[in-house]
Order: C-alpha cells, then structure tokens, then sequence
C-alpha cells in the first residue's frame, strides 16, 4: 500500500519481540502506525504507515525495541525490510 512499509520477521520469532518491535516501530519518529499485518510461512509481518522511505525505516529497525533484545540482522529485499531478533544475553 502507498506509504507502508513491510517489516518481515522470521517465523521463529517468539511473540513478545514481535509485539515490542511493533510498539517499538508504532512509536517512532515519522511513522503514524505500526500494524501486525500477517504470520506466514516465511514469517511475521508488520505494516508501518510513514511518510519515510524504506531505508529510513531500516535505520529505524536496527535500533533494539528494548534492553532485552538484541538486532542480528537487518536488509532490504526488494520493498520488504527484513530484520531478525533475539533475546540479549544477560
């Protein structure tokens, strides 16, 4: 959709760092809403309503959603960004 970007996390991706990443992207400067569009086979997907461009939003997701989680990976494919998320060690 005009003005969404896809944030696609893998399928293994345990439920609450799904939810603190869509609370994480829902409030961050310049987007208007971050929505859990789907779960599929190839993972979780989050709808993020913004005005900014998809490498933006790929900044955006490099930045941990909490002190509990770390980023592993991040990268563009195509119109989707794609980020992979796990707990931090302590």
């Amino acid at each position: 959709a005009d003005g969404v970007v896809l944030v696609r996390l893998p399928a293994k991706t345990p439920w609450p760092l799904v939810v603190a990443e869509q609370k994480f992207l829902a409030g961050a400067r310049g987007v208007r809403a971050a929505t859990l569009r789907r779960m599929s086979p190839a993972g979780w997907v989050i709808g993020v309503a913004t005005g900014e461009p998809l490498e933006r939003v790929a900044q955006l997701v490099k930045k941990p959603p909490s002190a509990e989680t770390q980023v592993s990976s991040v990268k563009i494919v195509g119109t989707i960004v794609e980020v992979a998320l796990e707990v931090a060690p302590q």
